[in-house]
């Protein structure tokens, strides 16, 4: 399964590539909301891991866009943001979780195998 994971912080996202890869999941990385845009496209990436803090589109305006590409994406959101307000508008998004950095490696892909 392809994951797009989006991470501006290189060893973060390496780090996570380097965890799906061991699970046994294919991943492309991307940096910023225009590179993801210029990398997604329906059907190709059964996940996005998103960062919300990323240069660019704010992850709340990448969130809508990959779901008008989409519909059927599930999208995961990382933080390390404790803005309750940040926080409460991702949970009113349609994604399918939101974990805190740092977080259980063990739970995110319980996430990504459900």
């Amino acid at each position: 399964m392809s994951i797009l994971v989006v991470e501006d912080n290189r060893d973060a996202a390496e780090s996570l590539r380097d965890i799906l890869d061991l699970a046994g999941h294919s991943s492309v990385l991307a940096e910023n909301g225009n590179e993801v845009l210029e990398k997604f496209r329906p059907g190709l990436f059964r996940w996005v891991l998103l960062d919300l803090n990323i240069p660019g589109l704010t992850g709340q305006e990448l969130i809508q866009r990959l779901f008008q590409v989409d519909p059927q994406v599930r999208i995961i959101v990382l933080t390390g943001n404790s803005v309750k307000e940040e926080i409460e508008a991702v949970g009113k998004l349609p994604v399918a979780g939101l974990l805190r950095k740092p977080y259980d490696p063990s739970k995110l892909l319980k996430m990504i195998s459900q």
